[in-house]
């Protein structure tokens, strides 16, 4: 048996409640005007639809096949002041929920269920305008809750979950911002994702494969854009952007944790591929791009590219008396970095940290147990303070150690008074168990460190505190060691040890 209803009224108060076939129920309430609500009821099971229209112009299309089972229900509420909306339901199965508020304007959604104890809420606030929420579920036990406030947004929610008794996705969408568009495609099982979106015409792109993984993403910022991809199980993505740029990570293997917080217009692409490996990204100042590449297991890698406001002493009665005495505020002062980290094997280990101007920091670590990093506070990976300063780190062997550090973390309040400039610094290890530490705190040094494949604990010192010097030191023995500083101007230093 297939029962129909069709209702429309201008100005109409109107309840009515039809039995269909196996017990199915439509309660339909029209109470504005030129509303239309359509109902189409079938299938082995129970139904139930309950209809409340009390805008003008808006529409209703339900179509529920029941399965032998829990009934199917389908609440739409289309509220006073409310108009020119459409809400379409189509639900299969059994024991599929989907619940739709319409409060707003020239908006539209459509909840498709196909499968068990599927649950949509999709709500449209009074301040939305032109919003369209697609909710796509297949499979069992899915979840889903959209929320827009904004005008002219488009929000697409897929979940499949093909393992049947088995608790499925868990999607929340809150999109506020004008313009914007989010799309969250998870298929799997119990993977979690999160995406709150206040920024005008930015873009959120999620897509979750896999079992148990997560994504969160506030994103605020104007024409931003944010993509998250997990493949795996118990991947873990935290994004938080506040100005305008591009952030993509991509998760592939196991419990791999990926941490980005960017205040200024970033572009991060964080690629972890394996199993338990860690990224932190902190983007500071404009122009910043971070690229890290993570293959293998448990590597751990640490980008903070900070902002540091210039600021001066007031002068003059005006000036003074609108800062309350303090300080005058100036540009961030940190300007187009750049920092890529690359770590192809195991417990891989590196921190690059850039407070400056126009650096650029290069780490590429290739074998097992190799850092960029020390152990003890206050100990670095690549640390750059300063202006236009260079630093490339490369190691291809296993258990390797390097620190450079080029500049002090010293007062930034003006541009001219950076605590180090021009400063590069290249180190290569290729041996084994190689240790390195540079330190360069005054200007236009130049270091370049070489341990060669049959480098075994090499150890290598540069500390060039003065402006101009030159440092070469090439290693290839074994137990080799150089120390080398220079506190003058000028000067030049070439080691070579066992070096073919």
């Amino acid at each position: 048996m297939k029962i129909r209803y069709y209702l429309a009224g201008s100005m109409l108060a109107l309840a009515t409640t039809v039995p269909a076939y196996a017990q199915s129920t439509s309660t339909i309430n029209q109470t504005g005007n030129d509303g239309s609500a359509e109902v189409t009821q079938t299938g082995e099971g129970t139904n139930s639809s309950d209809v409340t229209q009390d805008g003008a112009n808006n529409a209703v299309f339900v179509t529920q096949v029941s399965e032998s089972g829990e009934t199917n229900n389908s609440t739409i509420l289309q509220d006073t002041g409310s108009s020119f909306n459409t809400a379409t339901v189509n639900q299969t199965g059994e024991g599929n929920a989907s619940d739709i508020v319409q409060e707003g304007t020239l908006s539209g959604a459509t909840v498709t269920q196909t499968g068990s104890d599927n649950d949509s809420l999709v709500t449209q606030t009074a301040g939305g305008f032109a919003t369209f929420p697609v909710v796509t579920q297949t499979g069992d036990q899915n979840s889903s809750t959209v929320t827009a406030t904004g005008a002219a947004g488009v929000i697409n929610v897929t979940q499949n979950n093909d393992i049947d008794e088995t608790l499925g996705n868990v999607s929340v969408v809150s999109q506020s911002g004008a313009g914007a568009a989010t799309d969250v495609n998870q298929d799997g099982q119990e993977n979690d994702s999160v995406v709150v979106q206040g920024g005008a015409f930015a873009n959120v792109d999620v897509d979750q494969t896999g079992t148990n993984n997560r994504s969160n993403i506030n994103q605020t910022a104007l024409l931003a854009t944010v993509t998250v991809a997990q493949n795996g199980s118990d991947n873990e993505s935290d994004v938080s952007q506040t100005s305008g740029g591009t952030i993509g990570v991509l998760q592939d293997g196991s419990e791999n944790l990926s941490d980005v917080v960017t205040t200024a217009f970033t572009t991060v692409n964080v690629d972890q591929s394996g199993d338990l490996n860690e990224s932190i990204v902190i983007g500071g100042a404009g122009g910043s791009t971070a690229t890290i590449d993570q293959d293998g297991t448990s590597n751990v890698s640490s980008v903070e590219q900070n902002s540091a406001e210039q600021s001066r002493p007031c002068s003059g009665f005006f000036e003074c008396l609108l800062t309350g005495g303090g300080p005058v505020q100036g540009a961030i002062l940190n300007e187009n970095q750049v920092a890529t980290i690359t770590q192809n094997g195991e417990d891989n280990v590196s921190l690059l940290e850039q407070f400056g101007r126009d650096q650029t920091a290069t780490v590429n670590q290739t074998g097992d147990g190799n850092f960029s990093i020390g152990l003890t506070l206050g100990s670095a990976g690549i640390l750059q303070v300063g202006q236009n300063q260079n630093a490339s780190l490369t190691q291809g062997g296993n258990n390797n150690r390097s620190r450079i550090e080029q500049g002090t973390n010293g007062d930034f309040a003006i541009v001219t008074d950076a605590s180090s400039d021009g400063n590069t610094a290249n180190v290569t290890q290729n041996g084994d168990t190689g240790t390195s530490v540079l330190s360069q705190n005054g200007d236009r040094n130049t270091a370049t460190l070489l341990q060669d494949l049959a480098a075994i604990d090499a150890e290598s010192t540069i500390t060039q505190l003065g402006a101009d010097n030159g440092a070469t030191v090439s290693q290839g023995g074994i137990g080799d060691a150089s120390a080398i500083s220079q506190d003058g101007a000028n000067n030049a230093i070439t080691v070579t040890q066992n070096f073919p």
